[in-house]
């Protein structure tokens, strides 16, 4: 569970990076935008991320209270999330002028969404008595994607000259992140489940 939820938000990370450090060079450059076009349309994707991840934080809680157990309800809507961000990103690469704005929000709502319990539930896992070291350790894995992504992303602009390659490697790791919350991170439930042989998820 540790590693499935380290790589899961390791993931998450390296499609928020991509966003942090490369989205206004991406509108200038790929988009064709002002700097002032720029600076608005950045900033409207940044409070979608941030935006879809209060509405899945508020989901989690909510399916919390309503019985479902804490590492589920709080896993699916990170799993979601980076699906979503997966076909954003793809429909993002292969986007044209008129579409392009729309898979890019898509991906910024997947990226608030995976972001929503990274923490929470490294702490639901570990329990009280390992809490720290889980969620420090978790965190320092999933930093990781800080130096990656960047650096990744600049040499694949620079070598094919546009972001589509960059987009597609990046929707490559946000699948990986959704398996690693899938195979790597199961409640109760699903682990009594998986070692009887049959695996239903609980929704």
């Amino acid at each position: 569970p540790f590693w499935g939820a380290s790589i899961g938000h390791l993931c998450e990370n390296y499609l928020l990076y991509l966003l942090m450090s490369w989205l206004p060079y991406y509108l200038v450059r790929e988009r064709h935008l002002s700097t002032a076009s720029m600076a608005w349309t950045a900033g409207m994707i940044y409070a979608v991320d941030s935006t879809a991840a209060v509405v899945a934080g508020r989901i989690a809680d909510m399916r919390v209270r309503r019985g479902v157990s804490a590492c589920s309800a709080r896993k699916w809507p990170m799993l979601i999330g980076l699906l979503i961000a997966t076909v954003s990103l793809l429909g993002c690469a292969a986007a044209g002028p008129g579409t392009w704005l729309f898979w890019l929000s898509g991906a910024a709502v997947g990226c608030g969404a995976a972001s929503s319990g990274v923490y929470a539930i490294g702490q639901t896992l570990a329990g009280p008595d390992l809490a720290g070291r889980w969620v420090g350790m978790q965190n320092c894995v999933a930093n990781i994607a800080g130096i990656v992504a960047p650096v990744l992303t600049g040499f694949l602009v620079e070598r094919t000259g546009h972001f589509g390659t960059a987009l597609t490697v990046a929707a490559a790791i946000t699948a990986t992140g959704a398996l690693a919350w899938v195979f790597g991170v199961r409640s109760s439930d699903e682990a009594n489940a998986l070692r009887d042989g049959v695996l239903v998820p609980t929704l």
